[in-house]
């Protein structure tokens, strides 16, 4: 096979044909054959998940020094908590952040991806103030354990962000969306509605 006959039957040698990764938006890139989503990564949701992710990760190294004896005596249960959620919150956003990049979030269409987003930024959050609180209070006179706080309340700080943002996300984009559904429901059919009803 000439390579005008390769050209023009779209088979590269021994009739093997080449993968093709095409897109129609110029936005999705593929590395590897897996897609990546350029605009979530500059999207401000996409770099507001790397910053608690960042944040996190550094608040986590700080609070992982060796600390004195007589502190984890005392105040050992505090520390491990920070820990918990430090390490817990990076691990969370990171895989987020992965699955939103590689475009998982519009495969399964299932999954209500921006209420888990909320629940995982309000539990992690109200978690993180707590973990935050109780370091600064039993600092020891340990400047990493001082960093670690506040790396924590940054870190807080920034999801409380991130949550009133995907808040208002999730109202503009869900709720609209049940409302048309629950409108087309009432003025369409009427038997279709009767046979819901006497479902329940």
């Amino acid at each position: 096979m000439t390579d005008f006959d390769q050209k023009s039957t779209g088979q590269g040698p021994e009739g093997i044909t080449p993968v093709e990764q095409t897109s129609d938006n110029p936005n999705v890139k593929h590395l590897w054959l897996i897609p990546v989503d350029l605009n979530f990564v500059k999207s401000l949701e996409g770099i507001m998940d790397l910053v608690i992710a960042m944040l996190s990760l550094i608040a986590w190294i700080c609070i992982a020094p060796a600390i004195p004896v007589y502190c984890i005596d005392a105040y050992g249960g505090g520390y491990s908590f920070f820990e918990f959620c430090a390490g817990s919150t990076f691990l969370t956003m990171t895989l987020w952040y992965i699955m939103f990049v590689v475009m998982i979030n519009q495969r399964l269409k299932i999954v209500p991806w921006r209420l888990g987003q909320l629940i995982i930024l309000g539990g992690f959050g109200a978690l993180y103030v707590i973990a935050a609180i109780v370091v600064a209070a039993r600092t020891c006179h340990q400047g990493s354990l001082a960093a670690a706080s506040a790396f924590g309340f940054l870190t807080t700080i920034a999801m409380a962000g991130h949550f009133y943002y995907s808040f208002r996300l999730w109202r503009e984009t869900e709720v609209p969306a049940a409302r048309a559904a629950t409108d087309t429901t009432t003025q369409g059919d009427t038997s279709g509605v009767a046979t819901v009803t006497d479902r329940y």
